[in-house]
């Protein structure tokens, strides 16, 4: 990647997992580092990224997406929603 003639740790887990990058940004949002994301952290998300929505429009969404009811969503649920909603 920086073609140094060696591959550090994140070049090497980026090229063996694909899935690694989505992981590493879940992990940039995860502000409280609970290993989940709350409505407040995907309202940051949102805000950082300008995407106009209402956390009444977000609450919906999550709830679509979060198989246990908790208000939260996980890693696996957010990667199934960065595939349903396009967005990473």
């Amino acid at each position: 990647k920086d073609h140094d003639g060696s591959i550090d740790f994140e070049e090497f887990v980026t090229a063996s997992e694909p899935n690694y990058p989505l992981l590493k940004r879940f992990k940039d949002f995860d502000a409280n580092l609970n290993g989940l994301l709350s409505v407040d952290e995907a309202l940051q998300i949102a805000e950082e990224f300008n995407f106009p929505i209402t956390r009444d429009w977000l609450e919906r969404q999550i709830h679509r997406v979060d198989h246990k009811g908790r208000k939260l969503i996980s890693y696996n649920e957010y990667l199934g929603a960065v595939t349903r909603f396009g967005f990473q």
